[in-house]
């Protein structure tokens, strides 16, 4: 199965978070997970009253068979907590 890495940034300030070597059957599950995955990170980041954009990136991840890994496969320009 291919593997995913997860970036999610918070584009007024320093914070990122990444979430590496995601094993899934195909993009559309990465993606959910990704999703799922960002929006719990947003919501227990510790800035509540932060209203900026928090971009989610999926790359490809170390040991894709047929894609180089850090191609970008997936962007969501923002995220909101639930």
């Amino acid at each position: 199965m291919p593997l995913y890495d997860f970036t999610l940034g918070q584009l007024s300030g320093q914070t990122s978070f990444k979430r590496f070597h995601f094993e899934a059957r195909d993009l559309d599950v990465a993606i959910r997970e990704a999703t799922a995955w960002a929006k719990h990170t947003r919501r227990h980041s510790g800035r509540p009253n932060d209203t900026s954009h928090w971009p989610l990136v999926i790359l490809a991840g170390e040991g894709s068979a047929d894609l180089r890994p850090g191609t970008m496969l997936f962007e969501l320009k923002d995220v909101h907590p639930d």
